[in-house]
């Protein structure tokens, strides 16, 4: 066997083998629900109906618990850090601002959501709401509403938000904002775009730049 017929296998045993365990069959029917022991994001499995068509529409939504006051949630379906970073910014939107995923060739199988309940759904570091998953055909037809309770209590971990007080402050631009070779601090962003308090730091990736 050759080195380059290994070399060229590879690759395509390791995306049969990523596709097997990301679609498995939707044995039973049941959301299942776990969570990431570090990053305290629930991970939910849904079955997608065996007569779905080729692409289904994903609505998630959450209310405080028994509230019926909906909301859309920021939720990203499961894929890998590779997915992600050759990901369309519109999708990204979709997915955190509306809670919208598109799913294709999914009839049949699980799927699996990943939701961040901080800060939209966590109160006083307590996680209690109703969770909804709504799949729909493309002409809005409902195909299946599935509700599940997630509960958790976060309130041992530090998020930090506000970042202002603790950077150099000589590592970022000023207002001119005529030095690409700093940091930019920028506020007002709008929370659908998952930046919880309208703030994020950006760097130009090909600088070598000191951390701020």
């Amino acid at each position: 066997m050759s080195l380059r017929w290994i070399q060229g296998c590879c690759p395509i045993f390791a995306l049969l083998f990523y596709t097997f365990f990301q679609s498995a069959p939707a044995s039973g029917q049941e959301i299942t629900v776990t969570t990431d022991p570090i990053s305290r994001h629930f991970h939910i499995g849904y079955p997608v109906p065996e007569n779905g068509p080729d692409v289904v529409q994903v609505y998630c939504t959450f209310s405080p618990d028994g509230g019926n006051t909906w909301q859309k949630a920021s939720v990203t379906p499961r894929i890998s850090a590779s997915g992600l970073r050759l990901l369309p910014s519109s999708e990204w939107t979709e997915w955190m601002g509306k809670g919208h995923v598109t799913e294709r060739r999914a009839a049949g199988l699980m799927r699996t959501l990943v939701f961040n309940p901080y800060p939209d759904a966590q109160q006083d570091g307590k996680v209690d709401v109703d969770f909804r998953i709504e799949i729909r055909a493309a002409n809005d037809t409902v195909l299946a509403t599935h509700t599940t309770r997630l509960q958790a209590d976060h309130s041992d971990v530090v998020t930090i938000e506000d970042w202002s007080q603790v950077f150099q402050h000589e590592n970022l631009q000023d207002e001119s904002g005529k030095a690409p070779q700093k940091w930019q601090w920028r506020t007002g962003w709008d929370n659908r775009r998952g930046m919880s308090l309208g703030n994020s730091l950006y760097g130009n990736a090909g600088k070598e730049l000191a951390m701020p």
